[in-house]
């Protein structure tokens, strides 16, 4: 994966800006032409009223994106920090204004807060996304029209540099591997959550409730009783959806002695050894489509997620499965100090079994 140094920064989205510049400004210049042509009957205030609110914000899109073209957008990671470029996002009272606000900045690892991405979405279809970089100075909201990488993307990429550079030499120092062998000598099973019944029995009943309510409505309707065997049909495959939904991403997860065992079924689980275990870390995304999921990232490249459907928060799971550096190395050295490792672990402030 490519972490966007000096050599390969996030490169611009310039072909996106090339097409909305033939876009909005043909269709800028056709609308004008109509409105000052010849033929034209508007008075004088409807053609300033046009030019202004429909034919000035299209060409101030023109503007913009020709602007966006030479702006040289970057992002580029080091071990100082981060480097970025990038232009402040048009609101509603913005859209008349004819050239970016570009914001220059450098971001030091000390005062790195985490980043996150937002998602907009109007019927599940979305419309904003944006790479959310917070500091210790406030926050850094990057639109998804700025890079050629997607958000998700770009995020991914900067916890993966954040983690290969300076968190895994750390973890190897502290034994956080060896302490998880000790700690988990009696398996740990991590229980999913048991799927309820009682949602799908609601959406039932209102789907059952709202095709009485049109048969009562809509005179003829049902005509006859076997209009109502298609609904019948339909019960099952309600129910089963919904709790396909309700269970979707839940997979049995123990700890071990040997390895984190993960799987579909305890039968079919497999065996995933501590040293094969590069690193676990949260993906958030916030918004109307917000997600919280668990990334297991094994050595050889693959990786796990796991979804919010276990009895124990994901945020417990992290620093089950990857302790943090502060806490493993507080707990190793109770360790070694004849502690037991359980209760060296708690001392420690990781979460108990």
């Amino acid at each position: 994966m490519s972490f966007f140094t000096d050599s390969e920064p996030a490169a611009p989205k310039r072909l996106n800006h090339c097409v909305k510049i033939l876009l909005f400004g043909s269709l800028g210049f056709w609308l004008a032409s109509e409105v000052l042509g010849p033929d034209d009957k508007d008075t004088f205030w409807e053609v300033v009223f046009f030019l202004l609110f429909i034919v000035g914000p299209l060409l101030a899109v023109v503007s913009r994106n020709l602007h966006a073209l030479f702006a040289a957008p970057h992002l580029r990671l080091s071990l100082t920090g981060i480097s970025l470029r990038y232009w402040r996002r048009i609101w509603f009272l913005t859209l008349w204004r004819f050239h970016h606000r570009i914001i220059d900045c450098e971001i030091p690892w000390s005062q790195y807060a985490g980043c996150r991405t937002y998602t907009h979405s109007v019927n599940g279809i979305p419309d904003r996304k944006d790479l959310i970089i917070e500091t210790s100075q406030g926050s850094h909201v990057i639109g998804w029209d700025v890079f050629r990488p997607s958000v998700h993307r770009i995020q991914a990429a900067m916890l993966d540099f954040i983690e290969t550079r300076f968190r895994q030499p750390a973890r190897e120092e502290v034994r956080s591997h060896e302490l998880c062998r000790r700690r988990f000598q009696t398996p740990l099973v991590i229980a999913p959550h048991v799927v309820r019944w009682r949602g799908a029995l609601q959406f039932l009943g209102a789907a059952v409730v709202s095709g009485a309510v049109i048969a009562w409505l809509v005179p003829g309707f049902p005509a006859t009783g076997w209009t109502w065997i298609p609904v019948l049909l339909l019960i099952p495959v309600i129910i089963q959806f919904h709790l396909h939904q309700s269970g979707r991403g839940t997979r049995h997860l123990e700890l071990r002695a040997e390895g984190l065992v993960v799987g579909p079924k305890p039968a079919t689980a497999r065996v995933i050894g501590w040293d094969d275990i590069q690193f676990a870390r949260i993906h958030r995304t916030t918004g109307t489509s917000g997600s919280v999921d668990l990334e297991i990232r094994l050595r050889d490249g693959t990786a796990l997620l796991l979804e919010t459907n276990y009895e124990r928060s994901l945020d417990e799971l992290q620093e089950l499965i990857d302790p943090p550096v502060d806490k493993a190395a507080t707990a190793w050295a109770l360790v070694m100090q004849g502690r037991d490792p359980e209760a060296a672990a708690v001392a420690a402030g990781l979460p108990k079994r």
